[in-house]
């Protein structure tokens, strides 16, 4: 996501009882919106792009992307803890 504008983008922290917390933006400001307001198949660790109108686009390219960045780290952890044993 080097070349993006993270201000953009809105990824999904956790969702409990109906509501999400987002972390917004590059300072990753936490806000709490209903489940509703986003596509029905949202979950945990996606990514979307946030109007200003207050409306989601998922964002695919950037959750595959950094879906796989958090694999290879803890395939990485993995590693070390197996080396360590």
């Amino acid at each position: 996501m080097a070349n993006r504008d993270k201000d953009k983008y809105v990824v999904i922290d956790k969702i409990a009882d109906g509501l999400v917390t987002l972390l917004v933006g590059k300072e990753e400001k936490e806000v709490t919106i209903e489940l509703k307001a986003l596509p029905a198949e949202a979950k945990e660790g996606d990514w979307f792009t946030m109007d200003g109108k207050g409306s989601f686009s998922r964002a695919d390219d950037i959750t595959s992307e950094r879906s796989d960045l958090t694999k290879n780290k803890l395939d990485k952890l993995r590693g070390r803890q197996k080396k360590d044993s």
